[in-house]
């Protein structure tokens, strides 16, 4: 694991999707799930940190692609966790929908999530613990970003990639690319961020308010 900040670290193991752990008065919020294989990772690297796994309260998601969600059922069996998605992602979380996909013809195959429950779900502008909701459609249609406004850290999920360079989510995963776009525009008119964490990617800790709304402008979300 790597501390990012008093409070706040991310997982160095996995593979794919980012996963992030906030400390609450309470105990930890773990934001996304990865894929279904890092269950076992989260646990061991959180007690290689020494940071006890009975501490997981909550685990947020952002929302509901496989790479985000998958090991959802290993934490859930391992930890006494309350999954909490976003309300526009949950029929696809409990797989009573399929996941939605984009228009076109390159796309992924129909997919339903299986095994899975949300406890309870998230809308924008409430707050669970410390962390508010933000919405943030267009890579899935009820995809939330998550903030921190005490520690001024923004959790982007995947409206905005940092691979090599902060970039658009990949189109032919993204169900409304101009909606991610506004989405973004709202993000860089919302929140001055010090540091920008997101579902794939290094995070930004230096002068992330400027990089954010200079990415924005970049691909006119403001």
């Amino acid at each position: 694991m790597k501390k990012l900040t008093d409070g706040i670290w991310t997982f160095t193991k996995l593979r794919v999707g980012r996963v992030y752990l906030v400390e609450e008065a309470d105990g930890y919020t773990l934001i996304d799930a990865s894929l279904p294989n890092a269950g076992k990772t989260i646990l061991a690297e959180m007690a290689a940190a020494g940071l006890a796994q009975e501490r997981i309260k909550r685990l947020l998601i952002t929302h509901a692609h496989p790479d985000h969600v998958g090991a959802v059922p290993a934490l859930v069996a391992a930890t006494n966790v309350e999954v909490i998605v976003p309300e526009g992602e949950r029929a696809a979380f409990d797989g009573e929908a399929a996941i939605a996909r984009a228009p076109g013809l390159l796309k992924p195959p129909r997919t339903v999530l299986q095994g899975m429950k949300a406890d309870r779900t998230v809308a924008d502008g409430e707050l669970i613990g410390t962390l508010q909701a933000i919405a943030t459609p267009g890579h899935a249609p009820g995809h939330l970003s998550y903030w921190h406004p005490d520690k001024r850290v923004l959790f982007t999920g995947d409206v905005i990639f940092h691979t090599r360079t902060m970039r658009l989510p990949y189109k032919p995963l993204t169900v409304d690319m101009a909606m991610n776009v506004r989405s973004i525009g709202r993000l860089a008119q919302t929140v001055e961020p010090q540091m920008l964490c997101f579902g794939h990617g290094q995070p930004i800790a230096d002068n992330a308010t400027e990089q954010l709304q200079t990415f924005a402008r970049k691909v006119g979300a403001i």
